[in-house]
């Protein structure tokens, strides 16, 4: 398998001496030598993770060629990630370049890059709905604003998966109303705006304020993780603001809830260590 042009592959495997493959060599080196004369060189680094992340970022719905697209990686080194080289015998890799890592760890989910219809998670959708119901926007207003019938739109709230096409609609609809009220003019109005408030604290769903921007749409699964290393990271002084904010406020935003939990980890391993 030929590499690319252009890159220091290229010019050590395949031979190649054209321009692009001699610039692109004399540039690693260059990289390489300020990287040893650093004591930074790190050439390969486990690729567990970044395999982890790119399966990941396929159940949301982008293909493999995409995320090397969108990482501005050649595909070759991702499919070999992934699938490794059934050709030629060889497993999915074990080591990964640090560059190539660092690329494909930095795509992160983005409504925006998906076709219309490719089939993505609901989790988003289905959170942005409720956002909209803590407002008093009901189902089937916010169907009317959507220009859709009020019984498929409420189907989002329970279908496992939807649309990239629907779940934009849903974004951007909640995108113009998560911080206006909704009518009240007319009694009909009150008594739908009350039911959908109603019903979004009987089910403890969350105002949209709750929600970061690049958390928002993760999986259940996938979220859980991403809280718990971001609270991993956290001072034992956010960590105990968020226990505060919890316990004493009542925010029970993701993020805040995971810092809690992270203080309530780190004062039983104290306990268990004295």
């Amino acid at each position: 398998m030929r590499y690319p042009h252009g890159t220091a592959a290229g010019y050590t495997l395949d031979r190649c001496r054209c321009d692009a493959c001699r610039q692109a060599k004399i540039a690693y080196d260059n990289h390489r030598s300020r990287q040893v004369a650093y004591g930074r060189w790190q050439p390969l680094v486990d690729a567990q993770p970044v395999r982890e992340h790119v399966q990941r970022l396929g159940e949301f719905g982008l293909g493999w060629q995409r995320i090397a697209a969108l990482a501005g990686v050649s595909g070759f080194p991702v499919a070999r990630l992934l699938y490794g080289v059934p050709s030629e015998g060889r497993a999915p890799s074990k080591r990964i370049k640090t560059q190539t890592a660092e690329k494909l760890l930095a795509v992160r989910p983005d409504l925006d890059v998906l076709a219309g219809t490719a089939m993505i998670h609901s989790a988003g959708t289905q959170r942005r709905i409720q956002a909209l119901c803590v407002v008093g926007w009901s189902l089937s207003e916010q169907a009317r604003r959507a220009g859709r019938h009020p019984s498929n739109y409420a189907m989002f709230l329970t279908r496992p998966r939807v649309t990239a096409a629907n779940a934009r609609d849903v974004r951007d609809l909640c995108a113009k109303l998560w911080n206006v009220a909704p009518p009240e003019t007319t009694r009909n109005e009150r008594i739908s705006a009350a039911k959908a408030r109603a019903a979004a604290r009987r089910n403890q769903w969350l105002p949209l304020a709750a929600w970061d921007d690049d958390l928002i749409d993760l999986p259940p699964q996938w979220l859980r993780a991403e809280l718990d290393q971001r609270a991993a990271q956290m001072s034992d002084a956010e960590t105990q603001s968020s226990r505060t904010a919890v316990y004493k406020h009542g925010d029970h935003s993701p993020l805040t809830l995971a810092g809690a939990r992270e203080h309530g980890r780190r004062q039983r391993r104290k306990q268990a260590a004295s």
